[in-house]
């Protein structure tokens, strides 16, 4: 017997740091293990230089690195590609990942680890593009219903028109209208055709957006052409659901009325397997929170943990505003989406009487700048002139209303909510009456200190000057004055 081989189980080359720090089990595959191929964490599979696989007794009855490379297991859901290092997590820099991974880089690294990749690829370090058959049949079918259902007739029409670049409506309103031109010539029904479109966006979703871009256009491309991926079919249903991506309800895209023979039922589960496909394929991005408010929305409070889940996961509960922050489309639209899942949360507090899935003990996020749409897509000059317009607290100085003007009003009053729900489901201790009365006061202040144009005033009524759409503005304001103030007078 040759006595290179191993000889028992105690010999055998050891797990990697992943699982053997998870104390999980290993098949110890070369360059990664099944287990780190399979996993969305952004670890890498790497095996430690001691290992007795790479002692020169071992080393010549060890498997050929070049037979494991070119093995090639399907996988459901493959590793997005990422360049940079994960998120914060949940608690910030207390979270799971966050520890493991400095242990992992300064105990494993530190010692001499091995530094191959943990994702399956090619020798250069590129990745694997993923086929669209060697994915699970779940995952397929759910490609090809999302596609089938696209009414293809429908965007040939909405595409006869030339291509909008009005960004006054928000950016959607651009990136739907380039998603639609780009499926006009890819949709025809065929299966085959369906699935070469499908593997295109799998692997255009494992791709991570780039939000450090200070050009609007060139985010927004990420979404259409040839960079179309699963939260861009996302976007195209949840504006055929009609599901509104700013604070205007009934602001929608031009191409509304070519979809409303669409079942709204139709829209709502394709929209929700979007979702589910970008996040096989991708962690977490701005684009994917904003598809999981948007369902929520049709979903009602059931489902509603969705987009604050994805929320803290990103960390965006606490972004900071520092002095050197810069001001883009991506950053302005992440403050936006906190304000907006922040305020929703608590319209779920007082319809179910539930406790705030998220409150401001936690949430630091600043309020969004109140820019225009316009302004906000347009070029870096244009969006700096429009910021040294602010005045100090952040308020346009136009008298304008923009959808950042009424997400920061309705901020500013949950924010009161928010603390007058923390003493109506406190039971530790019982509520003073100058803190409801000090809460109050400061509510007073803040329907003060709101941009005068959303301010309520019963001439409103009779005021013909005043479009409807403002109008409409006031008074969900000021019916969430009134239910903070109704509700402080239980305490007295």
């Amino acid at each position: 017997m040759n006595s290179s081989l191993p000889s028992s189980f105690s010999t055998r080359r050891p797990a990697c740091v992943p699982c053997r720090s998870r104390k999980l089990a290993c098949d110890r595959s070369r360059p990664s293990c099944k287990r780190c191929q399979k996993a969305r964490s952004k670890l890498k599979c790497i095996y430690s230089s001691t290992s007795p696989a790479d002692t020169p007794e071992h080393r010549a009855t060890s498997v050929p690195a070049a037979t494991v490379v070119t093995e090639e297991r399907p996988q459901t859901a493959p590793n997005p590609m990422t360049d940079a290092p994960s998120g914060s997590g949940y608690f910030g820099y207390t979270s799971h990942n966050n520890v493991f991974h400095e242990t992992q880089l300064r105990l494993f690294l530190a010692g001499g680890a091995d530094s191959q990749s943990g994702d399956a690829g090619d020798s250069n370090g590129r990745q694997r593009r993923v086929t669209f058959q060697e994915l699970h049949p779940p995952v397929r079918e759910s490609a090809l219903f999302v596609l089938r259902c696209i009414p293809s007739t429908m965007i040939k029409q909405a595409t006869s028109q030339p291509r909008s670049d009005d960004y006054s409506n928000g950016w959607s309103y651009v990136a739907v209208d380039g998603i639609m031109h780009s499926l006009k010539e890819l949709l025809h029904g065929h299966d085959e055709q369906l699935s070469n479109v499908a593997e295109v966006m799998c692997n255009n979703t494992r791709k991570p957006i780039k939000d450090d871009l200070n050009d609007a256009l060139q985010w927004i491309e990420q979404f259409y052409g040839p960079n179309l991926r699963w939260e861009s079919i996302g976007l195209l249903w949840a504006e055929i659901s009609r599901t509104s991506e700013e604070a205007f309800p009934l602001r929608g895209h031009r191409a509304g009325s070519f979809f409303e023979a669409v079942p709204l039922e139709t829209a709502r589960a394709c929209l929700g397997y979007c979702i589910e496909l970008a996040h096989t394929f991708a962690e977490g991005n701005v684009v994917l929170l904003d598809l999981c408010r948007r369902k929520s929305i049709l979903d009602s409070v059931v489902d509603g943990d969705a987009p604050i889940t994805m929320l803290t996961h990103l960390g965006l509960h606490v972004l900071e505003n520092g002095p050197s922050y810069q001001p883009s489309l991506s950053s302005e639209l992440q403050r936006r989406l906190a304000s907006q899942i922040f305020t929703s949360d608590k319209f779920g507090v007082s319809f179910a009487g539930r406790p705030p899935l998220l409150t401001s003990n936690f949430f630091s996020t600043p309020m969004p700048l109140d820019i225009s749409d316009k302004d906000l897509a347009s070029d870096h000059v244009t969006l700096m002139r429009a910021c040294k317009s602010l005045d100090e607290n952040g308020w346009n100085t136009a008298g304008e209303i923009y959808p950042s003007t009424f997400i920061r009003s309705r901020y500013m009053l949950t924010m009161i909510q928010d603390e007058l729900m923390n003493l109506v489901l406190c039971t530790r201790k019982p509520v003073e009456l100058s803190h409801v009365q000090s809460i109050k006061t400061r509510q007073m202040a803040t329907m003060s200190s709101i941009a005068a144009g959303l301010r309520y005033s019963p001439d409103d009524l009779i005021d013909t000057a005043i479009d409807a759409r403002t109008f409409y503005l006031k008074v969900l304001l000021q019916l969430d004055h009134l239910k903070t103030f109704s509700s402080q007078k239980g305490f007295f």
